[in-house]
Parts: C-alpha cells; structure tokens; sequence
C-alpha cells in the first residue's frame, strides 16, 4: 500500500510539470465568482459559463458570462429577478439558450440571450424541464421533462412533443441533439432505457442500458456520459471507467477501460476520439487528464494538470471541462476561474 501512495505522488509530481510541453495554457479568466455550467460552441468560438456567490444558503449575484476564443468577456446578462438557470449552451453565433427549471417547480424557462448580453426572447413552459440541448447553429432546442420531449426552433416556436404517459413511471434526464437534428437521443433513468428520434419525433431505436449513466451527442453529460455523434458512430462514457464507441444502432463497436487508481468525476470524448476528464485520485489530488488512442484504441499519449481547490471551498467545488472536436483545445474550469489550454507536439509516454 505504502508503494502504490508514494508511487502516485510521484506520478502526479512528475505530470505538474508536464504542462508547457503538452498543453500551453493560452489565457485565463478569472471572474472573481464561483463559476459552474461551462459551455462552449461547437466551434469553440466562444465560452459561457454561470457565475455566483455562494452564501451556503443562496447564491447571490448571478449572472451569465460570455467569453471570446482569447478569453476576454464579450457579454454579461445578469439574471435580477429571474430564478437561477439551470444549465446554460452558446450556439456558434453566440447566442445563449439558458434554461430555467428548479427542482420542484412546475414551471420551466427557455431564455434567449445575446452574445453581447442582451435578453432576445423568453418562454414559460408549464413543466418541470431535466434538460436541454441546441444545435450547433441555434436553429433547433431539445428539451426533456420527466415524461415528455420537445423540439422547438431556434425562435421559441413548438414544433413537436412526445409524451410517454404517466409522469411518475418516467424521469428523462438527459438529452441531446446531432447539429443536423437528425438525431436525438435521450437516457430515461427509472428504467434505464436509451431512445432515439427523428427530427420529425419519429422513433427510431431504443435498447436497455442499465450501466450507461448518461447520453450526449454535443456536449458533456453532468453525470458520467457522453456521446458525439460523427460519421454514424457514437462515442460513449458507459458504466464505470469505460469508453465506448457505439453506433447509432446502438451496437459496440470498441470498449477501453479507465485506471483503477483514479475516480473519474467528469469526461468528454472529441469527435477524433481524444478522452479528456476531470478525476479524483486515492489522495483526494484532483487531476485534468488528457488521452489520445491509437487505431487498436490504446491510449498512445497521456498529459495531466494537477489542481486544486481553495481553501474552505471542498464542498461546493464543481470542476469542468470541454473538449474542441479536434482534441486540439481544452477549456478548463477549476471552479473558480476558466483556463484554455492548447495542444502542443505531443510525446509517447507508453
């Protein structure tokens, strides 16, 4: 045991002083607020994130940030009397979709906001929304409610629902559009089942999946689980330290396994199949780890920043990551301030 610990500090002292060599850290932004619910576009032109004050009982000065692709602020909504947002995605114009939904509320918001910070429209859903996903353009929004689907248009306009019956016997958390809106797919927790749809809310396939936690085609998963969705193949984080590449029959294709020593906390996989993840080790040492995989999916280069968070703030930490489709960049939040990270040549470590 006391090998394995003094083997893993050793790791971990040798990959702080990784950074510069494999990644470059090419600004930082710090907001002077606890920041959560990092987003970027597909293009990675622009970052949004929430910021806040943390009082232990209420968060204070909320606000919606938007940042540029040199890390400078562009845009600021601040939320007044609107209720927190829940999550909150930027489309690569750089219009915001924020949406609104507490936990116990029977109603629910879409807002529309713009690039320099401006509200463009808001709609009331008489429901309690679990998620949301936009294309790449903004043109179309997905929502999920415990029992129903929505697609609605870049405008706020309806175009279709799917309701599956009795509220109580579904809970939809999570779901995800592909940037043609070809494709939706979403994980329903009760029973542990993944559904896919049409653009036009036709079902096309669905199969029982009791160790996915989660499904996205475009973004990260909150709970472990992504998937992007390129060239008819699904990436997927499944289960427990497992990448996956299925596709869109729902069929594995390639399965790798993660470390051992590690508790992954969040993932995102790039369109090129770059594995990027925010972890915990046995130490409590939190870790940005990058992989890329070779054709026979073995993990061919490895780069780690350590981090950790401030004093007196363990509790209410919330570590983030994305990814660009190329695996090229990271944006980086430890909680606190958001970082962009860019690849450099890159060294075989095994």
């Amino acid at each position: 045991m006391k090998t394995s610990i003094a083997l893993t500090i050793l790791i971990n002292l040798i990959a702080y002083q990784l950074v510069g060599q494999d990644f470059s850290i090419q600004w930082k932004y710090n907001p002077n607020n606890q920041t959560r619910s990092l987003n970027t576009s597909d293009n990675f032109n622009y970052a949004v994130f929430i910021s806040y004050k943390n009082t232990g009982t209420a968060s204070l000065d909320v606000a919606i940030n938007i940042l540029n692709n040199n890390g400078q602020l562009i845009g600021k909504y601040g939320m007044g009397e609107w209720p927190e947002p829940r999550e909150v995605l930027i489309a690569n114009d750089g219009n915001i979709y924020a949406l609104i939904s507490a936990l116990f509320s029977r109603t629910g918001y879409i807002l529309a906001i713009s690039k320099k910070g401006e509200l463009l429209w808001s709609k009331k859903l008489e429901q309690q929304i679990t998620d949301i996903d936009i294309t790449a353009n903004g043109e179309y929004i997905c929502l999920s409610s415990r029992n129903e689907l929505f697609l609605f248009d870049g405008d706020g306009k309806k175009i279709w629902n799917y309701s599956f019956g009795k509220e109580f016997e579904y809970s939809f958390e999570k779901i995800s559009i592909s940037n043609d809106a070809s494709f939706i797919v979403t994980y329903e927790m009760n029973n542990k089942k993944v559904y896919t749809f049409d653009s036009n809310g036709d079902g096309k396939w669905g199969f029982d999946s009791p160790d996915f936690n989660g499904y996205c085609l475009n973004k990260a998963a909150k709970i472990l689980g992504i998937i992007n969705l390129v060239d008819d193949q699904l990436w997927a984080n499944s289960g427990y330290k497992t990448v996956q590449l299925l596709n869109t029959n729902g069929g594995i294709i390639k399965s790798s396994v993660g470390s051992l020593d590690k508790d992954w906390r969040e993932v995102e996989v790039s369109y090129t199949g770059d594995v990027v993840l925010i972890s915990k080790d046995m130490l409590g040492k939190y870790g940005l780890q990058y992989y890329s995989r070779d054709e026979d999916w073995k993990s061919k280069n490895y780069w780690y920043y350590g981090f950790e968070p401030p004093a007196g703030f363990h509790k209410n930490f919330t570590p983030e990551v994305r990814v660009s489709n190329d695996g090229s960049t990271i944006i980086f939040s430890d909680g606190f301030e958001i970082y962009c990270f860019k690849k450099e040549q890159l060294e075989k470590r095994w």
